[in-house]
């Protein structure tokens, strides 16, 4: 919780992106019960809150800060990277009629997380950025999508060099969005 969007992080979105997270992550997204529980915990404690009837937390910006700054930095790539595949996991791959809605959806559940990360050289978060900016770019939101379309570049060319298709396709997207 501590790298994603601290005003809105929807449990469905968390459900839909839970595959790229840890197996215990996992099973606790998978059991209503126990998540429960863990959030309750979470909550009497003031670290969140639950809101949009139980279906959404909202985590203070600074116990994020907190959380982050506290990390070693080799842990802190490994998070980042969690959450890239989060994003990547949970956004569709494909928009069209029917994966409009959900993308719209999510677009503050990945936006915010995949801007604030720091370019490491991971193909998830490249992969991740290239998504969500081709579709902010589909859907008019260029500033954004230039942000994430030129992260999704840097990212491809630190790792693949300038000629790799991956690295020439992130070029392309991020053209289009000027």
């Amino acid at each position: 919780l501590a790298f994603l969007n601290p005003d809105l992080i929807l449990l469905e979105f968390l459900e839909a992106g839970s595959s790229g997270l840890d197996p215990n992550l996992c099973k606790l997204l998978n059991s209503p019960m126990r998540l429960d529980q863990v959030l309750g915990i979470l909550a009497r404690f003031s670290l969140i809150k639950r809101i949009k009837s139980g279906r959404g937390l909202w985590i203070h910006r600074l116990i994020q800060e907190v959380i982050q700054c506290d990390l070693l930095e080799e842990d802190s790539h490994r998070w980042w990277e969690k959450t890239a595949q989060l994003c990547l996991d949970a956004f569709p791959e494909e928009m069209n009629e029917i994966t409009r809605p959900i993308c719209r959806t999510y677009k503050d559940q990945v936006y915010i997380p995949l801007s604030k990360s720091p370019e490491i050289q991971s193909n998830t978060l490249a992969l991740s950025c290239g998504r969500v900016g081709l579709f902010l770019l589909y859907d008019g939101k260029f500033k954004q999508a230039e942000i994430l379309c030129g992260k999704a570049y840097n990212v491809c060319r630190a790792i693949q060099g300038n000629r790799h298709p991956s690295t020439l396709t992130a070029m392309a997207n991020l053209a289009s969005t000027y």
